[in-house]
């Protein structure tokens, strides 16, 4: 998903989500779960990294408890979690270079560390879709190829990711629809140009 800034893309998002409500007469359809499931029953099987979703984790929390809260789809958790969640936590960071984050505070790792570690929040309920607001935004050169290649190689196996970003460069090849926004509306919207399986005209 392409567009300038305020075009949209983040409310969108949201609205997929289920944080943002419909204009009267909209409808918008989220997976197999009927016309008005409950925000919860899409973030159990909707993974999310956005920017405001990171400036709402700059407590107390680890690493690992980052991760963790995954499960919950909230921002830090009241119960402690088992040791599936804690298996499934561990392989996700490890998959995306974090596993040495676990126990530090995120007070004290750098933003990328933390977008980073917010991927692997994403992941760890291994959702249906990704949504992925920005999700490169931050990190140095050779972690940014490593997450580009882990969300494309997550897409090519046939999951659905929804990915906004400003920047050509990142546009993974197995992305294969585009939509562009401006002032909160779709000006383009079809098979991406140079996608596998797309053809002109």
């Amino acid at each position: 998903m392409r567009g300038p800034n305020g075009a949209g893309k983040s409310t969108l998002l949201r609205l997929l989500l289920g944080e943002e409500h419909l204009a009267p007469g909209g409808v918008v359809t989220r997976l197999d779960l009927g016309e008005r499931p409950s925000v919860w029953e899409v973030k159990a099987r909707v993974g999310l990294v956005a920017p405001d979703l990171q400036a709402r984790h700059r407590g107390e929390a680890t690493g690992e408890e980052v991760v963790l809260s995954g499960f919950t789809a909230s921002i830090g958790r009241s119960e402690a979690a088992g040791p599936a969640e804690r298996a499934s936590a561990a392989a996700w960071m490890d998959a995306l270079g974090v596993a040495h984050l676990a126990g530090r505070s995120v007070q004290a790792i750098s933003y990328g560390e933390l977008r980073r570690l917010l991927l692997a929040r994403a992941l760890v309920l291994d959702p249906e879709v990704l949504l992925l607001d920005e999700p490169f935004a931050g990190l140095e050169p050779r972690a940014r190829a490593e997450a580009m290649d882990l969300v494309g190689r997550l897409a090519a196996s046939g999951r659905a990711v929804v990915l906004v970003t400003h920047h050509d460069d990142e546009v993974l090849p197995c992305l294969d629809r585009e939509l562009w926004l401006r002032d909160g509306r779709v000006v383009r919207s079809g098979a991406r140009a140079g996608a596998p399986g797309a053809t002109a005209g």
